[in-house]
């Protein structure tokens, strides 16, 4: 409001005064008659607060007076703490232990309760009083703080505002007629309000200080001129703004009547007015608190022309209130309706309000014109499409559905009326019409309450037990709606209660049965279930239904719902009498149910005499009916209870013989231990029925520790049954069976301790040859080679003789055959190369025709005698391996193809050269003849035959030499020799690159290099021709050798450029294979000899020595020397490492991974049958 009559002064001045002083008026208009009489309140609460502390002062304090000097909030705070004391003095004493005055008003007082209430009453005045005082201290200290800070700014002010006022009446008194004369009076007015605002918060403050009541506002003055300003300028274009400005200062005075009569309703009809709708709207509200609605109704009207005016909306919900007072209900719907509508763009806690207080209106006026169904439909249609756009902004499941909020509304107020049918009628609608709703269970709770308010009780019963069944659990209600069901659970369970025992009491018998069991379906977990089954349980036992009051009764025992069952020993006493009737009535089950009956009596009130009965043929029924358990219970319950009992021994047995069938080994174990102790009862055929089946028992328990994978668990059992059960026949497959989980958990020092027991133990076994082989490998696997040798072979040596006499087993058979194979595996890691061919071929021959491919083992074992250096023994099998495998395959295979290539080599570590140059001749046509993807896999091969044969014209090319005896023809001849076996030299070996091998493609290129360098090296170390060396003058030779040795260096010098070529072309391709070997080595050391400033690394052979020359830029070449070392490699490993090391290839693998490890780089390539491998420390192959 301050912002707004800063521009309504603004709009008045501006035009005429260059500066002008902003007003701080402090207002705020009442936009509702409620907020209005709120103010009013607040000061009358504070007014009477104000009083009351100055009552309350003067009676602590007499006469004592605060001086009102610079002190006067020390003062105050004094009082604060003075007030403390007294007050808290005066509760401590009202709580004192005073018991003749507890006497004397306990005598007074109805309810001693009273005393302590009106006590707490006392405690809580005195403690608001304290802290309104307290507040008002703070608050003082807070404003005299203030105000002393903004005093010489407010001293400045009152200077300025002083001197623009003398200016102004200067003005006005020296230019009456000037055309500015109406403003300079106007803005004189503002001045003069705003100077006694601030004598009027001066004066507050002061007030508030000393304790006074507060003043009052007086702005006759400004009334004044105003007044007298309308009367003489009548013509002044902006009257409407005068008129506004007074009226609204008379109520701010608290003059709201002559506010209304002179200014603000004259000014509403003022329609041009911005300020029409307000005045308007300020008439509208005097009228309606004084009950002149009709008045009220005219202006609120005038207010609905300005749609865009902030006082739209609440001119909309006043008039339909008007109308709901004046009893119009469909205006005041239409209305309420409007005033929703128009407030739900706006935002904040009044459209809140402002919405929920319109709904109840229209709620009430549906209720005055007889209910929703007597609305005219399109009234109906526009309630219902207003809650829907009221849940679509606020959200709130209360207008989710329309219709049902509106009926159950209208219900209550119908029901809060005591119009009890009319509020039946509208639950059953939305029942009817919406029972899937959340809110049909109020509903039905509302019928209940409406039909209990007519007195029709047992309408009401009837009603609550229909509630149970259609809102109860298990409804189609109650699945829809879980939260809201929880809520009203208990609810339902109370009225269902309440009918059942009043149908009881009316002796309607059939009726309270259905009930009790409709209870008990719908609420078994209730409090009172106990109290319904014992009623249900002496219905049934009344009527001769003993089954059903026999179940009734246990239910009534086992019931856990209740903390104290008043029942339990009637019940527990009922059921034994109810399964006897039945048993009496030979009803199927009678038998099983009195023993459990019994039982039960028995358990819960050991003390009883009852207890006895029946109990022994109680426990004889059960076993023909299958219950095995109850008469565990009950035979166990004979043998503890009646020790002396003839028929203790029977039951012992019996107990043992039920815990057998049903397969519990834990409680078979235990109790074959315990009951073969009675020795006294049982006799010797007893005693070893029970140690049999409980040594049985025990070893199936260790079956499934193992089969569960808890082995250590298993172990333990397997070696507790010879403690338990000596002497058991199961005690050598308990033996065997741990053995093989120390083996599975590789525990091989175990394994090899157990072993040795069991084969001492027990020869004849029939797990002797596991156990054996089982040894052997634990012995391979620790390195304890001689002795897994001796174990295989002796194993094998066993297994052979059972063969002969009484034949193996498949699994027998597999043994052996792993034998085998394990003992040549073992010869192999050993280097004992002989016994491991031997042992292959002893492997062909016994199981040669059950292998898919038994030539495997002839070859493999070649490749023994070969390493061996057993090479007669050695061409022969690969001989025979060609045959029969040429026989099989066909001439043109690989294996074929291989078994020729390493015969060869035999043939030449033999020295035979013809017979490795004839295989190789065949294998060089052999190979054209290869499949393809065969010859993928022999490339490096058919690389070093072909690489053989040019090899050979090399040396060739390299006996050519010139001794410089030779004539001018022989020597041409020479050259032209050599120069086409360099030709020659250059095709094979260049054949031989293109292939790709890794190894022989590098060895090719070097000598295609190399022989370009030693042609090069041969010119310029050549000897001097004769023709030179018989040329006797010294100098006239020496020129002559000088010229001679130029001419030959520059033809060798394209020579060696062709080299370093051909060894630079060949770097660049081993860096991108990324390859090392020899022959590498050998490209990398030539080039630097040829070019020393190449950009390569001379690596060092790890495999062959070599004797390197120099370029021919500076002294000659020697022959290359190569020389091949052995060399040996030992490598210790870890025991897990060589596990599985009794098949061949596994052992293989694993010393090559050692020589890996130890000898060779972390990483390195290398080429084998016909693939390029990698090898790393870390991983044996990729």
């Amino acid at each position: 409001m301050k912002e707004k009559l800063k521009l309504i002064f603004r709009e008045l001045f501006f035009p005429f005064f260059v500066s002008i002083f902003v007003i701080t008026f402090s207002f705020d208009y009442s936009f509702s008659q409620k907020k209005g009489s709120q103010q009013k309140k607040e000061r009358k609460v504070i007014e009477e607060q104000k009083e009351k502390a100055l009552q309350r002062k003067e009676e602590i304090r007499g006469d004592t007076e605060i001086t009102k000097d610079k002190k006067v909030l020390d003062g105050q705070t004094d009082l604060f703490y003075k007030l403390s004391s007294t007050y808290i003095s005066s509760w401590l004493s009202d709580y004192g232990v005073d018991f003749l005055d507890y006497l004397l008003k306990k005598t007074t007082v109805s309810n001693v309760s009273d005393i302590f209430t009106s006590r707490f009453e006392r405690v809580k005045e005195v403690m608001k009083e304290l802290i309104d005082t307290r507040s008002q201290i703070e608050i003082a200290k807070m404003t005299k703080f203030f105000s002393d800070k903004m005093k010489p700014f407010a001293e400045v002010e009152d200077l300025r505002r002083e001197e623009l006022m003398t200016s102004l009446q200067k003005f006005i008194g020296n230019f009456v007629d000037s055309n500015l004369a109406p403003y300079a009076i106007l803005r004189y007015a503002e001045i003069l309000y705003e100077k006694l605002s601030y004598e009027y918060i001066q004066a507050y403050e002061k007030a508030v200080l000393e304790g006074e009541p507060p003043p009052k506002k007086d702005y006759s003055q400004v009334i004044k001129i105003y007044e007298d300003f309308l009367k003489k300028y009548k013509d002044f274009p902006r009257r409407d703004i005068v008129m506004y400005l007074a009226g609204y200062i008379l109520d701010e005075m608290g003059q709201q009547e002559e506010a209304v009569e002179k200014y603000f309703e004259p000014l509403a009809k003022i329609r041009i007015s911005q300020f029409a709708p307000e005045a308007a709207m300020r008439v509208g509200e005097f009228y309606f608190n004084l009950g002149e609605l009709d008045k009220a109704e005219q202006f609120y009207i005038i207010v609905l022309d300005f749609p865009e005016n902030p006082f739209y909306t609440k001119a909309l919900y006043k008039l339909a209130w008007t109308y709901f007072r004046k009893g119009d209900y469909s205006s005041a719907i239409d209305y309420f309706v409007e005033t929703i509508d128009a407030s739900l763009g706006k935002e904040g806690n009044e459209r809140t309000e402002l919405i929920k207080e319109s709904i109840d209106y229209i709620i009430s006026s549906i209720v005055e014109l007889g209910g929703f169904d007597k609305l005219e439909k399109s009234r109906k249609e526009a309630v219902l499409s207003l809650l829907k756009k009221i849940y679509e902004v606020v959200k709130s499941d209360e207008y989710k559905e329309p219709e049902v909020f509106i009926l159950e509304a209208q219900g209550r107020v119908f029901f809060d009326q005591g119009k009890y049918p009319e509020a039946i009628q509208s639950f059953n609608q939305i029942i009817e019409r919406y029972y899937l709703s959340p809110r049909s269970i109020d509903a039905a709770f509302g019928v209940f309450e409406s039909l209990k308010k007519l007195g029709d009780i047992s309408s009401a019963v009837d009603w609550q037990i229909k509630m149970a069944g259609r809102w109860g659990p298990g409804s189609e209600w109650a699945q829809k709606n879980p939260e809201k069901f929880k809520k009203n659970k208990s609810k339902l369970e109370a009225g269902l209660l309440e009918s059942a025992k009043y149908y009881h009491e009316k002796g309607m018998i059939d009726r309270a049965e259905s009930n009790y069991l409709l209870f008990l379906k719908l609420f078994p977990d209730s409090e009172f279930s106990a109290d319904i089954q014992f009623l249900l349980a002496e219905i049934y036992y009344q009527s001769g239904r003993y089954v059903l009051a026999y179940n009734m009764y246990k239910a009534n025992v086992e019931n856990v719902n209740v903390k104290q069952n008043k029942y339990l020993i009637d019940s527990a006493w009922g059921m034994v009498l109810a399964a006897d009737k039945s048993f009496e009535a030979k009803i199927t089950g009678a038998g099983e149910m009195l023993k459990s009956a019994s039982f039960l009596f028995e358990r819960l009130f050991p003390l009883d005499r009852r207890v006895p009965i029946a109990l022994y043929k109680a426990a004889k029924v059960l076993p023909s009916e299958g219950k095995k358990d109850d008469a565990l219970s009950i035979l166990s319950k004979i043998i503890e209870r009646y020790p002396g009992s003839e028929v203790v021994a029977d039951s012992i047995l019996e107990i043992f013989r039920i815990y057998v069938e049903k397969g519990d080994l834990r409680k078979v174990v235990d109790f074959a231990i315990q009951a073969r102790k009675r020795t006294d009862i049982l006799s010797k055929e007893d005693i070893d029925y029970l140690n049999d089946s409980g040594g049985k028992a025990l070893f199936s328990i260790a079956l499934e520790y193992e089969k569960a994978g808890d082995y250590q668990s298993a172990i333990s059992s397997y070696l507790s049954l010879e403690n338990i059960f000596p002497g058991h026949n199961l005690v050598d497959d308990a033996y065997y069976r741990v053995i093989m989980l120390f083996n599975d958990m590789r525990k091989f020092n175990d394994v090899i301790s157990y072993s040795d027991i069991f084969l001492k133990r027990f020869p004849d076994s029939g797990f002797r040859y596991d156990i054996l082989y089982v040894r052997a490998v634990a012995f391979s696997t620790l390195f304890f080679f001689n002795q897994a040798l001796d174990t295989y072979i002796q194993l094998s040596k066993e297994l052979r003789e059972k063969e002969r006499t009484a034949g193996l087993s498949d699994v027998e058979k597999n043994i052996l055959k792993r034998s085998y194979l394990a003992v040549r595996s073992i010869y192999v890691g050993l280097g004992d190369f002989v016994k491991a061919a031997e042992w292959s071929m002893r492997y062909y021959e016994d199981f040669g025709k059950e292998e898919s491919d038994p030539m495997k083992f002839i070859k493999d074992a070649a490749e023994y005698y070969a390493k061996a250096e057993k090479v007669d023994e050695a061409i022969s099998l690969l001989s025979r391996f060609i045959s029969e495998t040429s026989k099989r395959k066909g001439e043109n295979s690989y294996d074929v193809f291989v078994a020729k290539y390493e015969l060869a080599k035999s043939y030449e570590k033999k020295g035979e050269k013809e017979k490795l140059e004839k295989i190789f001749n065949e294998l060089m046509k052999l190979w054209d003849k290869l499949p393809t993807e065969d010859k993928s896999k022999t490339i490096s091969i058919y690389s070093e035959v072909r690489f053989y044969f040019a090899r050979k014209t090399f040396e060739e090319f390299r006996k050519i030499r010139i001794t410089g005896d030779e004539k001018k023809k022989q020597l041409a001849e020479k050259l032209k020799k050599r120069a086409e076996l360099l030709k020659k030299i250059q095709e094979e070996m260049g054949a031989i690159a293109k292939l790709g091998d890794p190894t022989w493609s590098f060895a090719a290129i070097f000598y295609m290099g190399y022989a370009y360098q030693d042609y090069a090296d041969m010119l310029v170390n050549s000897p001097l021709p004769h023709e030179i060396r018989a040329i006797k003058d010294p100098e006239e030779r020496e020129l002559a050798e000088a010229v001679y040795r130029e001419e030959l260096e520059k033809q060798a010098f394209p020579l060696e450029d062709n080299a370093i070529k051909i060894f630079s072309g060949a770097v660049e391709r081993i860096k991108q294979v990324g390859v090392r070997n020899e022959w590498t080595a050998l490209i990398f050391k030539h080039l630097k000899m040829l070019d020393p400033l190449s950009p390569v690394e001379v690596e060092d052979d790890r495999v062959l020595d070599v004797s390197l020359s120099y370029s021919v830029r500076s002294v000659s070449i020697p022959k290359v020397q190569e020389e091949r070392k052995k060399v040996q490699f030992i490598s210790v490993a870890s025991s897990g490492n060589l596990y599985e090391l009794t098949d061949p290839q596994k052992l293989k693998n694993f010393i090559f991974s050692q020589l890996a490890k130890d000898y060779l780089l972390p990483s390195f390539v290398y080429y084998e049958d016909g693939k390029m491998k990698y090898v790393s420390i870390d991983e044996n192959s990729k």
